[in-house]
């Protein structure tokens, strides 16, 4: 059903009764009991002036928005039910809410629709509902949900929408020196002044093959839209923007994007225990869910990022489905559905920087502003070689301008120095989990994370051309993403057609390198990994790589047409190997079973080509503990 369709049957099915706002309240009063008992659930107007609600410790009221409220009528609700501690806000059933942004609506300043502040143990129930942002370019764009200082906090059977797409797919119908002319699906007008990312993908398999222009480093009066009527509009593409004409094929297949991060669906600040159940993103501009320094987030009941049923989209979101950073506690998924988004499905992390100076053992100074980590955090030290050589406690913090002095409880490592890395191992979760979940048609990785402990169990990985189905790493040269990963286990996984392109290392890659990016980490930064019973099918490069890593087992998986004849260049030159290790101490390969080779190589990598440690050696060559067939 399409959401103007939507709309209508909602405004028929309200029926004559005009929903007052200011002088009137909707409220559903829920009554504990006796003679009022008849009346639960009843939907009834209150005059505003008479008590609307129970006393604030028996959190019995909700209050109810309705779809012909404007943005700015529901946002005063949502606070009026947190003002008199109600136990949430209901939206009517399966009805359209036509949002808009409000400018500066975000502790940041940033532009949002509507806003959940300083709410505890409250739910939003949209009861099927569509939250639509309304904005046709970057300017009217915003966070359809915002939520900030929060603690408890549910929502319940919601979706969100976008009334006018921040993307637009297309046909290319010709190139010229400094522009390319598109015509537009009419499913997907173009209600916006300019590009930002091109992409060709198969109409077919709606499988993406290339970015032919990225959404970074672009031109002054580059990428501007003008309108040649029926539908066709020519992009102007100058300077560097050129060189991306000659990637662009006549009569191909693409999607144009209007704006890549920022605007999300659902984004959090400062947020102690939210869960999303039955709610699902299908468009934003930006992210799907994004948070920021929060803790215990748990994803339930199909919740996720979706490409919007019953229409011919190949997308969901611009950037990442999940993006959290500084999170804390637990992070759980289960039996969620992750599609279409154009980055990462679920990336969630922590942070480092680098040690700018240390006046002694316990007073450091840190490059960069890490206002999420706090006192009795534990820090891990990480030399130039990417290897962990301590941790200490913090004891307390001081930010300026640029720079963070830290007093450690215990002194720093020995040998510490300036431009070491330095990451809060406490600011990551303590338990990061995803079960049940399937992921399909993305852009980019299923699941990045570095957390303290890691279990990735029975989940399906399907269609992700240009990378793997899930990365656990510690590169600084790359993000300033941390710390490093632990206690891995990634059991029971469909693994098919993943960096068919190639892309990353692995379908699963675990790794750390050095401060450069250009060496490998010493063994053991990475302890605990075990990659159990998946099975693989139709991958590059290779099924498995972990680098700089203690105590690895990799048994019981299936690799099927694990690699083709024209895999390309290897990586680290372990790429025509299904199992790929490197700096990694002890453990175990095999028993695994290939069910095909890649033109008869090797299927695992052996003492002949990678310097094995000895307790591997002891075991036998990967390849020979293996049944081939």
């Amino acid at each position: 059903m399409s959401i103007i369709e939507l709309k209508r049957r909602t405004k028929s099915a309200r029926g004559a009764i005009k929903r007052g706002f200011g002088l009137r309240i909707a409220c559903l009063c829920l009554s504990a009991g006796g003679a009022n008992a008849a009346e639960t659930g009843r939907l009834r107007t209150v005059e505003a002036a008479a008590p609307a609600v129970p006393a604030p410790e028996e959190k019995h009221s909700v209050y109810t928005l309705t779809p012909d409220m404007t943005t700015e009528q529901m946002n005063a609700v949502i606070a009026t039910a947190i003002r008199k501690n109600a136990a949430g806000v209901n939206l009517e059933p399966n009805a359209v809410y036509d949002l808009k942004a409000v400018p500066g609506a975000s502790i940041g300043g940033a532009a949002a629709a509507l806003l959940i502040r300083k709410a505890r143990n409250f739910v939003l129930d949209c009861q099927g509902s569509t939250l639509v942002l309304n904005g046709s370019d970057k300017e009217s764009y915003g966070d359809i949900l915002r939520m900030e200082y929060d603690e408890g906090i549910t929502l319940r059977n919601c979706d969100f929408d976008y009334a006018q797409l921040p993307f637009t797919q297309a046909v290319l119908t010709s190139v010229g020196s400094d522009g390319a002319v598109f015509r537009v699906d009419p499913a997907f007008p173009i209600e916006w002044s300019s590009v930002q990312r091109i992409s060709q993908f198969d109409p077919a398999g709606k499988a993406w093959l290339t970015t032919n222009l990225e959404w970074s480093n672009s031109e002054a009066g580059s990428r501007a839209l003008t309108s040649l009527g029926e539908d066709s509009y020519r992009v102007s593409l100058r300077g560097k923007d050129k060189a991306a004409l000659d990637s662009l094929i006549v009569g191909g297949s693409y999607l144009l994007e209007n704006q890549v991060y920022g605007a999300n669906a659902v984004s959090w600040y400062s947020v102690k225990g939210l869960t999303f159940d039955h709610t699902r993103v299908f468009a934003a501009a930006g992210q799907g869910f994004k948070g920021q320094v929060s803790s215990d987030v748990r994803f339930t009941g199909g919740s996720g990022v979706r490409i919007r049923p019953d229409t011919t989209r190949v997308q969901s979101t611009n950037a990442d489905g999940v993006n959290i950073a500084n999170q804390r506690g637990v992070f759980t998924v289960n039996d969620g559905v992750f599609e279409g988004s154009q980055d990462d499905a679920i990336n969630v992390y922590g942070t480092q920087t680098t040690i700018k100076a240390l006046a002694d053992s316990t007073h450091i100074t840190l490059a960069g502003k890490p206002t999420a980590w706090s006192a009795g955090d534990m820090l891990e030290f990480i030399d130039a070689a990417g290897a962990v050589r301590g941790t200490a406690v913090v004891g307390a913090l001081a930010f300026d301008s640029k720079t963070t002095n830290v007093t450690l409880a215990s002194p720093a490592p020995s040998g510490a120095e300036s431009a070491w890395i330095v990451a809060d191992q406490t600011d990551s979760p303590t338990l990061f989990s995803v079960n049940g979940t399937t992921f399909q048609k993305l852009r980019g990785r299923g699941v990045v994370a570095n957390a303290q402990k890691i279990d990735v169990t029975a989940n399906r990985f399907s269609d992700l051309p240009s990378n793997g189905a899930m990365t656990f790493y510690s590169d600084y040269s790359y993000f300033a993403q941390g710390p490093m990963p632990k206690h891995i286990s990634i059991v029971g996984n469909s693994l098919e057609r993943v960096n068919t392109r190639g892309g990353d290392p692995g379908a699963i890659s675990i790794y750390a390198f050095s401060k450069d990016g250009k060496t490998t980490a010493p063994a053991g930064q990475i302890a605990d990994v075990s990659i159990k019973d998946n099975h693989f099918r139709e991958t590059r490069n290779m099924c498995v790589y972990v680098a700089a890593a203690d105590n690895v087992h990799i048994v019981g998986n299936t690799a099927a047409e694990w690699a083709t004849s024209s895999n390309r260049a290897s990586f680290r030159g372990l790429g025509s190997f299904c199992y790929g290790i490197d700096n990694v101490s002890s453990g175990e390969i095999g028993p695994n079973t290939y069910l095909t080779t890649n033109g008869g190589r090797a299927a695992a990598v052996g003492a002949s080509s990678v310097d094995l440690a000895p307790d591997l050696q002891r075991k036998g060559s990967p390849a020979k503990n293996s049944s081939a067939r």
